[in-house]
């Protein structure tokens, strides 16, 4: 597993959000492999951005960190801190991923049974939307190099058959009638997991920008 990303340039840190399109960073116009794309929704609809998008990341975690957002349309994130440092180049990558999702809920668990002392991949893999459904689906992986020498996927801390505690989704009717299920139950077990991971050398993680709020036809995971 080589450091950093498919598509990083030479900025010290960098920062990328889950979307469902990939790991995706804002850039300014005219860098290398940025894609151009036309605001469909939100404040500044028509706009043209500019992105590079990646469905792979690697490097050794250095810290995890809940971002409150003020949107509540939106919600929390995590700031996922990491090391992509090559050949003595001092590099970061700040990971933003929305906090009440299947997807991030699914990284943090493999976030728990992963060794942190090692270097990790997160890869991005998007499935089309199902018939009948809106969306498709994001699924998040967590790879680390195992004894063997040989990129193997990293298990989940909690699963159905083996919760550890987990609390299960609990149910609820909404406005319209419909059953619907929480997990803001697994949401607060999960945060405090993970946010008592103790990591070596963990520096602050810097603010990340915000860029997803002017953006609703990209939805954020």
């Amino acid at each position: 597993m080589n450091r950093g990303t498919e598509s990083q340039n030479g900025n010290n840190v960098k920062f990328f959000t889950v979307t469902q399109r990939g790991f995706v960073q804002r850039v300014e116009e005219g860098v290398e492999g940025a894609v151009a794309r036309k605001l469909e929704a939100g404040v500044n609809i028509g706009s043209t951005v500019y992105e590079l998008i990646t469905n792979q990341i690697v490097g050794r975690v250095l810290k995890v960190e809940k971002k409150v957002s003020e949107n509540t349309d939106f919600g929390d994130n995590y700031n996922i801190t990491i090391d992509t440092s090559v050949n003595g180049n001092a590099e970061k990558i700040v990971l933003s991923s929305k906090q009440n999702s299947n997807p991030t809920r699914n990284l943090l668990k493999q976030l728990l049974k992963a060794d942190m002392t090692k270097d990790v991949k997160f890869t991005h893999k998007y499935e089309e939307a199902a018939d009948g459904y809106k969306y498709g689906s994001v699924n998040l992986g967590v790879i680390q190099v195992g004894e063997d020498g040989k990129n193997h996927f990293v298990g989940y801390a909690h699963t159905n058959a083996a919760p550890n505690g987990l609390p299960k989704a609990t149910k609820y009717t909404d406005g319209e009638g419909k059953e619907r299920s929480s997990y803001l139950d697994q949401n607060k077990f999960l945060e405090d997991k993970v946010l008592a991971i103790v990591f070596t050398e963990a520096p602050a993680a810097p603010e990340a920008p915000v860029v997803q709020e002017e953006d609703e036809d990209d939805l954020p995971f």
